[in-house]
């Protein structure tokens, strides 16, 4: 799966006995860039040696999430995750399935409406013989 350039913040290592202090634009840019990349806040926390419901935290916090992220790039650049690719696929069976629906429902009017013309006229005609 490819990954998208993103900007790579450089996040200070881990040191005993010492706390890393993030801005809020850091984690924003630390989110964004797992979500770019496809990767899961678990894999995420593990790389840079973060806490992962910390980054779960922040992702609440921010309101940084893969849609917000992901949402806004034109679909051309983005890549599809199974899930969003399943979904595509059903969309596209509705869609047909509802243009089915809708030609039967206008061949079944016509149908009725013939049938309450002919009935009719035939009844009127078998009794003429």
């Amino acid at each position: 799966m490819p990954s998208f350039p993103s900007v790579k913040m450089s996040v200070p290592p881990l040191q005993a006995g010492r706390r890393r202090r993030f801005s809020d634009d850091e984690k924003r840019a630390l989110l964004t860039e797992a979500f770019l990349n496809h990767e899961t806040l678990s894999e995420l926390g593990r790389r840079h040696g973060i806490a992962v419901g910390l980054l779960f935290r922040w992702q609440r916090r921010l309101g940084v999430t893969r849609l917000s992220v992901c949402g806004d790039m034109p679909k051309a650049q983005r890549v599809a995750t199974p899930a969003e690719q399943r979904l595509a696929d059903l969309e596209r069976q509705l869609n047909a399935l509802l243009q089915d629906n809708s030609a039967l429902q206008e061949r079944l009017a016509r149908v009725e409406s013939l049938n309450r013309v002919l009935p009719a006229s035939a009844t009127s005609s078998q009794h003429s013989h």
